[in-house]
């Protein structure tokens, strides 16, 4: 289990914040050169919810879930994304 302040939380904090800032082309590359790889779908889903586009971030999210059904981070940000759309 990751906490808020592990390494690896940090580095994708990081990583998420640069990616943003450059339009978050960069999880693009990462999901190219392995479609496997969870975290880039992960992390591209929350650079898209911070720059407010829900449904790139719903996209990365349900591919994430095609991939691993059980991904409990995945099933918690679209609980987040449902949860958002449904409140007024």
């Amino acid at each position: 289990m990751e906490h808020a302040g592990s390494g690896r939380v940090r580095t994708d904090r990081r990583v998420a914040a640069g990616v943003a800032r450059g339009g978050g082309q960069g999880f693009g590359g990462l999901r190219q050169a392995d479609s496997t790889l969870l975290r880039a779908y992960l992390l591209g889903a929350r650079v898209a919810l911070k720059l407010k586009d829900t449904a790139a971030a719903r996209s990365l999210l349900d591919d994430a879930v095609a991939l691993n059904p059980d991904h409990q981070a995945a099933a918690r940000l679209i609980a987040q994304i449902d949860a958002d759309a449904a409140s007024p």
